[in-house]
């Protein structure tokens, strides 16, 4: 975000000079034309043309890569979506409300700090305001999150759990847990014995295209959630195949002790497990929604079965406690234990109708 949105803009003002007026002009352009990712659509549109090339393979990827001005990673693994029938979206110009006030927050957090340090005497970011949006792009915002139905979900399942991270997706659905949470849980904080749990502490995150460990997205997300008894069902069955890749691999076998390993205990990527879900989305033959769609999921399954809102925020990790009502004034460990069974109940049943 730096080196993309901010000092492009602003980098070249001094500290002292930075004030609301600048955060707001600085907003209010990169609501406008900050986008900096390149266009997928454009590989798209290149590739439709010429789709019925080769016996209908449409141009190589090296040939997409050449045209459109891509990676020729990129352009492979486009290929693949597109013949499998996903179609990119054509994003606008202007960045997100979210993703400003991601900006926002990072910039806040830098201010702070050049407080602290005597560089600056106030923090401007506190009296900012973002751009107002339209309806239409409020609308647009809303519509990305299509989360599935509980038929839709147990599809879903019925056929992950034939992957080697079946255990991983049914987190995924039974827990609302987010992709770099799934990537970083460690086995020692995994309790599978009396009130099971397991501890969303550490993550795993994308930066520029390579995976890197952080201590968690927020204070909230730093959590201990519990476990309904299908979950610690696949997750027992998958250590023990762990426990006997381990035996097998010899002392070599890595000790770091992360859970969601290959069979040489090195870590899935947190891009590979998008891409293995896309994978199962297309053989499940369900709607095609976005991981993070799953979190989605798990939250209107949980409210349709009336569990506990501000226990469910608290379970899910959620910071903004606007989204349910106020009951406790501190997250309480264990006390989601009767979501986790309800909603283990709901997923379970799904699972089966589908099988």
């Amino acid at each position: 975000m730096i080196d993309a949105n901010v000092v492009p803009h602003i980098g070249h003002h001094k500290l002292k000079k930075l004030d609301v007026e600048i955060h707001n002009a600085l907003y209010a352009e990169l609501a406008k034309n900050g986008r900096t990712k390149p266009d997928n659509t454009i590989m798209y549109r290149y590739w439709a043309l010429r789709r019925d090339q080769r016996g209908g393979l449409g141009p190589t990827y090296r040939e997409v890569a050449a045209a459109c001005g891509t990676t020729e990673y990129a352009a492979k693994a486009a290929l693949t979506r597109y013949r499998r029938g996903r179609v990119p979206q054509e994003q606008p110009p202007g960045l997100a409300i979210k993703t400003l006030r991601n900006i926002d927050s990072m910039l806040s957090l830098a201010w702070v700090d050049a407080i602290g340090h005597r560089y600056m005497t106030s923090d401007p970011t506190e009296y900012s305001r973002f751009p107002r949006m339209s309806r239409k792009d409020r609308e647009g915002q809303k519509s990305k999150a299509r989360p599935w139905t509980e038929e839709e979900l147990g599809g879903f399942l019925a056929e992950a759990f034939k992957d080697r991270f079946g255990a991983l997706w049914l987190l995924a659905a039974s827990c609302g847990a987010r992709r770099s949470e799934l990537a970083g849980v460690n086995r020692l904080g995994l309790n599978l014995s009396e009130n099971p749990s397991v501890d969303f502490h550490d993550t795993r995150v994308l930066v520029n295209g390579r995976a890197e460990d952080s201590d968690g997205k927020t204070d909230a997300g730093w959590r201990t959630a519990s476990l309904d008894s299908l979950t610690v069902e696949h997750l027992t069955a998958y250590l023990k195949k762990l426990a006997k890749e381990r035996e097998s691999f010899g002392p070599s076998y890595p000790t770091d002790g992360y859970l969601f390993v290959w069979e040489d205990g090195t870590r899935i990527h947190p891009g590979t497990i998008t891409k293995t879900f896309n994978r199962i989305v297309d053989r499940a033959g369900v709607p095609r929604i976005r991981l993070h769609d799953i979190r989605h999921t798990y939250v209107t399954m949980a409210r349709n079965h009336g569990v506990n809102r501000k226990l469910l925020a608290e379970r899910i990790g959620h910071k903004n406690q606007t989204v349910t009502d106020t009951i406790y004034a501190h997250p309480t460990p264990g006390a989601d234990r009767s979501i986790a069974e309800t909603m283990g109940a709901v997923i379970q049943k799904a699972v089966e109708q589908a099988g």
